[in-house]
C-alpha cells in the first residue's frame, strides 16, 4: 500500500466520505526508525502511526496502525496479508481470519482515522519532507 492510495476513499466505502471528514487530527511526534520516517498522530482518543518504507512520498509504500476497534475488527487481517500492518503483534487475533460483517471483500485501506491521516500528510508533504530531510541530516551528522 502506498500513501496516495490510503488517502483515496475506496468506493466500497463511499458511505463513510462524511465521517471520515470529521476526523481531527493532530501530530504528536516525528522520528525515523531505521532510517524510515515515522509519523505519530492522534484524532482525540486513538493514535494513528504510519512508516514510510522509504522516503516521505505519496507513492512510497507505508505501513500503518490505528488504536480504534474499526481499525482492529476490520482492516488488520487484509493489511497484515499485504505486510501493511505496523504493530502486527498487537493483532494476533484479528490477523486470523477475515472478518465476519464488515470488509468481508477484504478491501486494502484502513479506518476512517488512517485515511485521515494519510490525507493530512499528502496535504502537507513538503512539510513533511522537509522535516525528515532536516532528521536524516541529523542523524548523519550525529555519527
Amino acid at each position: 500500500m502506498i500513501l496516495k492510495d490510503l488517502a483515496t476513499i475506496p468506493s466500497a466505502f463511499r458511505d463513510r466520505i462524511e465521517k471520515v471528514k470529521q476526523v481531527n487530527l493532530r501530530v504528536i511526534n516525528t522520528s525515523i526508525i531505521i532510517q524510515n520516517p515515522h509519523i505519530m498522530l492522534s484524532s482525540g482518543k486513538y493514535s494513528q502511526e504510519i512508516l514510510f518504507l522509504g522516503e516521505v512520498d505519496p507513492d512510497t509504500s507505508i505501513k500503518i496502525y490505528c488504536s480504534c476497534p474499526s481499525f482492529n475488527y476490520e482492516f488488520a487481517h487484509i493489511l497484515n496479508d499485504n505486510e501493511c500492518l505496523l504493530h502486527s503483534q498487537r493483532f494476533k487475533i484479528a490477523v486470523r481470519k477475515t472478518p465476519q460483517e464488515k470488509n468481508q471483500k477484504n478491501i486494502l485501506t484502513g479506518c476512517k482515522h488512517c485515511i485521515t491521516a494519510a490525507q493530512f500528510i499528502q496535504k502537507k508533504i513538503d512539510r513533511f519532507q522537509k522535516i525528515y530531510k532536516e532528521k536524516l541530516n541529523d542523524n548523519i551528522n550525529i555519527r
